[in-house]
């Protein structure tokens, strides 16, 4: 059964035009609560964690544009409106599966973070060529960044940067409940590696801890390298890591 025609069955039976309107107000709200707990809770625990018990840094100290964290929540709200609209089309082309187990689930997210960490890679250096890099000036304007500027981005890098993940789940068949759970982690990681804060920046030695808490903070910095979604793996393997000195 197809995840719309669920909704018309289950919840609005004299409704088709309500329940997918429903249905889609229902993945919005998800997907949008998501982020703002993610953004809210990342920011005021490394707060919390730095001023009461002097634990880790911030990496990059100059002071925030003027509203930058209203401009990061609209920018980033818009994105998860887009986000929403891509996965409502996408449920017409995916079977609902009415039981799901643990294991298929975390299966589920576990390959969608791959497929997104190789796409997100290639899509994200290819966005720093001359003539689409204007597209990603979007996301750019937040420096230092804050776990609002997440998914702060221009609208056609949003449609860019999910299209390679909605295609392969045609094709991969994903219960609409993983779907959802890998969006929401893929918000608490880039909320955590947009939050210019290394929980482990007391260390002395920059060993894979500091490397994973700081290469995205670097490529806000430097403009240019760092490309990952998960770490550097793909940039050591394609040479455009930026060394973390």
């Amino acid at each position: 059964m197809h995840i719309i025609q669920y909704f018309q069955t289950s919840w609005l039976p004299n409704s088709p035009s309500l329940s997918s309107l429903l249905f889609f107000a229902t993945i919005f709200l998800i997907l949008e609560l998501a982020y703002i707990i993610a953004c809210f809770n990342t920011e005021h625990l490394y707060r919390f964690l730095h001023h009461k018990f002097n634990i880790g840094q911030y990496i990059n100290n100059k002071p925030l544009r003027e509203n930058q964290r209203k401009f990061e929540f609209i920018s980033g709200s818009v994105t998860t409106l887009i986000n929403t609209l891509i996965i409502f089309i996408l449920c017409h082309f995916i079977i609902f599966q009415q039981t799901l187990s643990i294991t298929q689930l975390l299966l589920d997210v576990v390959i969608a973070t791959l497929v997104y960490d190789l796409s997100f890679y290639v899509l994200h250096r290819i966005l720093h060529l001359p003539g689409l890099s204007n597209i990603h000036h979007h996301h750019h304007l937040n420096s230092p960044t804050t776990p609002w500027a997440c998914i702060s981005m221009h609208p056609v890098e949003a449609i860019l940067l999910q299209l390679p993940l909605a295609i392969f789940m045609v094709f991969y068949q994903m219960n609409i409940i993983s779907i959802l759970l890998a969006n929401i982690w893929f918000l608490i990681g880039t909320a955590h590696g947009h939050s210019n804060f290394d929980v482990f920046g007391h260390f002395k030695h920059h060993n894979w801890v500091n490397r994973y808490n700081r290469f995205h903070q670097l490529h806000h910095q430097k403009g240019k390298g760092n490309y990952g979604f998960l770490g550097t793996h793909w940039d050591r393997l394609f040479n455009s890591a930026i060394p973390n000195k």
